[in-house]
């Protein structure tokens, strides 16, 4: 590919590992074949999306994969092409809009705080954080382990 077009082709940054390796791979060579130009990524939980050291400044951008929607808000390159807003980003709201299509539309929304003494007589509960933040993994967790 030219270099003129590289610097217009729609470059996808795709993370790598989200799924079976031959998958993430089709995906790519669909999109070159396309004229598009793939960037295949590493994302390591916790970390920010690393570099793209050959991602043409003004090239417009997709980011694909689980991952990467967190990380990609924050990049310096990448934030200005998502659409995404975080406070909204929330289990209580995809319920406040999907009401009954939700998995547990009976769960609690309450603060850590309410939720230890919830817990305090013994009883486990299955918690995760509201917003996409992974302050902490969603499981089952008890007063003490919570």
């Amino acid at each position: 590919m030219s270099t003129e077009n590289r610097e217009t082709a729609v470059h996808w940054v795709i993370q790598a590992n989200r799924g079976a390796a031959l998958d993430v791979e089709a995906m790519a060579e669909t999109l070159r074949a396309d004229g598009h130009v793939a960037h295949l990524l590493t994302l390591e939980k916790g970390a920010p999306a690393p570099e793209i050291p050959d991602l043409p400044d003004a090239a417009p951008i997709v980011c694909h994969g689980p991952g990467f929607l967190t990380r990609a808000y924050g990049h310096p390159r990448l934030g200005a092409g998502l659409f995404f807003d975080r406070d909204a980003f929330r289990w209580s709201t995809f319920r406040a809009f999907w009401g009954e299509a939700m998995l547990a539309t009976d769960a609690d929304v309450t603060t850590l705080e309410a939720a230890q003494k919830r817990l305090a007589d013994g009883a486990s509960a299955f918690i995760r954080p509201d917003a996409d933040s992974k302050a902490f993994d969603g499981g089952v967790y008890d007063a003490e382990g919570l």
